[in-house]
């Protein structure tokens, strides 16, 4: 974040501009001054608030006051009220075309936003055990996924394998058309869509996708580098038999980028157990750095339906869950998907759940 101080060029993270703010000796970087009780407040405030702000909204600089929005909306807004706190100079601007110029420069972010989904299995009808079956409909969570990834005005969604389900009975043209209208509203919106295949899209689902990718609403991730923003590479790997794993990496091609992030569709140990898991993370990322010259900063899993992230060997391995409620138990997988955010400073990851509606 950018230092609240008008005209300060500052930047880093709210610890860092905290710290910042404290060290000075100037009358400008005065706690009161900016309206706030001291550091440990203002980073209270920062992180409870500023986090889920869309891109390129900014909060009202006058501490305490709620109102959000892009920067022309704040501006008014502060124009708009009559009260002390709200006033121009004492806020440190000369006005709101003072305040505009100001906050645009310093809010221009270079940061690449990307948002993984997986395992969203359209056309799976049940879940549960051979004992225990409940019926399930996963197409709401995949378009609150899609609406999410809109209203968060990501730089790119990839999507971790088994879009749709395909039990062998096909994939209906109803369930297609779905898909595609929502496809087509990430593609109205200026957001790429980015895939590998699962286990479940079997034939009739790989094809389907390859119309996708025809009509331009989604592009097959493979271990070339997919450049998204400045500072990500993208790279996938389809679902692959456990006796073809490591061909599937000889073709790699190094990343010239920051960060690179391989999404994968497998069973790996230690998250799964299954005798026909490719081998342990710390095996994958070994292979990756053999075959394709690169050093994962993360591992994005999809197809164990599980919920986890963790740092092994210096990468960031993380358990995409699913779109879809689709556990043994009904509260056994919230639906969810995650964000990773890079920068010139940092890559990190927050996991969102879907909710009935957004918030």
């Amino acid at each position: 974040m950018n230092c609240p101080v008008a005209g300060c060029d500052y930047r880093g993270p709210v610890a860092s501009v905290a710290g910042h703010i404290s060290g000075k000796r100037d009358t400008q970087h005065s706690w009161s001054r900016l309206g706030y009780d001291g550091a440990n407040h203002f980073k209270r405030v920062q992180n409870s608030s500023e986090r889920d702000l869309p891109r390129g909204h900014v909060r009202c600089p006058v501490s305490k006051c709620n109102y959000t929005g892009e920067i022309s909306s704040v501006a008014a807004h502060v124009s708009g009220k009559r009260d002390k706190r709200h006033d121009w100079n004492r806020i440190g601007y000369r006005g709101a075309v003072d305040y505009k110029n100001k906050t645009g420069s310093q809010t221009a972010s270079d940061d690449t936003v990307v948002l993984q989904m997986t395992d969203s299995h359209l056309g799976k009808t049940n879940a549960g055990s051979k004992r225990y079956k409940r019926t399930v409909d996963c197409v709401p969570g995949f378009k609150r996924a899609i609406e999410f990834a809109v209203a968060k005005d990501v730089d790119a969604v990839f999507h971790s394998g088994d879009l749709f389900h395909n039990d062998r009975h096909g994939i209906s043209e109803s369930l297609s058309s779905t898909c595609r209208k929502q496809l087509s509203y990430l593609r109205s919106a200026n957001i790429p869509f980015y895939y590998i295949l699962g286990n479940h899209e079997r034939k009739e689902g790989t094809e389907i996708l390859k119309t996708y990718e025809r009509d331009g609403l989604a592009t097959h991730l493979s271990t070339t580098p997919t450049k998204v923003g400045k500072h990500l590479d993208l790279y996938g790997v389809d679902f692959t038999r456990q006796s073809e794993w490591e061909a599937a990496l000889l073709k790699g091609s190094p990343s010239n980028n920051q960060y690179s992030i391989l999404t994968l569709h497998q069973s790996v140990q230690p998250y799964s157990l299954s005798d026909r898991a490719i081998g342990t993370v710390n095996d994958v990322l070994r292979w990756a750095r053999e075959y394709c010259g690169v050093n994962f900063d993360v591992l994005a899993l999809g197809h164990l339906h599980k919920q986890i992230e963790e740092d092994t060997d210096g990468c960031t391995v993380v358990c995409g869950g699913s779109t879809a409620p689709i556990g043994y138990k009904k509260s056994a997988l919230s639906p969810s998907v995650g964000l990773f955010s890079a920068s010139s400073s940092g890559l990190s990851y927050q996991r969102h759940h879907l909710k009935s509606s957004l918030k």
